[in-house]
């Protein structure tokens, strides 16, 4: 059997309010670098994703009373490379011009995937269940920068 894929998403307030909690934590960091030294020590003693521990205590939106967890509508594609803000920069930027951006939730790797499983799986995984996994969250935000030569367009594994 198959790995399963995380199904859920996070929202703009969730991901405006863990900038707000850790900003100088990522001032100048990589998507990667934020991944190791701010989300994986969160999660690190329920060896869970961090939306997974946010669902878990009911985690929300002051402002709304909307969960900060929910099914993705959303998959981001993105290199880790960026700086963590650059990303986020982003994902505000095309979340808050569209049409109900309170009912937009991100499939955002670093928050949806367990980060202390293992990360190894078979080729089929990546051409089954990640394939049609993103075709079920039926949108696409690809971030692309630097405009002259985007980090994801020079990525070997995206072209299948």
């Amino acid at each position: 059997t198959l790995p399963a894929f995380p199904a859920n998403g996070v929202s703009l307030a969730c991901l405006r309010a863990f900038r707000e909690a850790h900003a100088p934590e990522l001032t100048g960091k990589s998507t990667d670098e934020v991944c190791e030294s701010v989300i994986k020590p969160i999660a690190e003693c329920a060896r869970a994703s961090l939306a997974e521990l946010l669902e878990r205590i009911g985690a929300a939106d002051p402002g709304t009373g909307r969960p900060f967890v929910g099914r993705a509508t959303l998959f981001v594609s993105h290199a880790w490379k960026y700086t963590f803000t650059q990303l986020l920069d982003a994902v505000e930027a095309h979340v808050g011009a569209m049409p109900e951006p309170d009912s937009v939730y991100l499939w955002l790797d670093m928050f949806v995937v367990n980060q202390h499983a293992n990360t190894d799986k078979p080729k089929i995984w990546w051409t089954v269940t990640f394939r049609e996994a993103i075709r079920s969250i039926g949108a696409t935000c690809l971030v692309l920068a630097p405009w002259n030569a985007p980090i994801p367009l020079a990525r070997a594994w995206c072209i299948w």
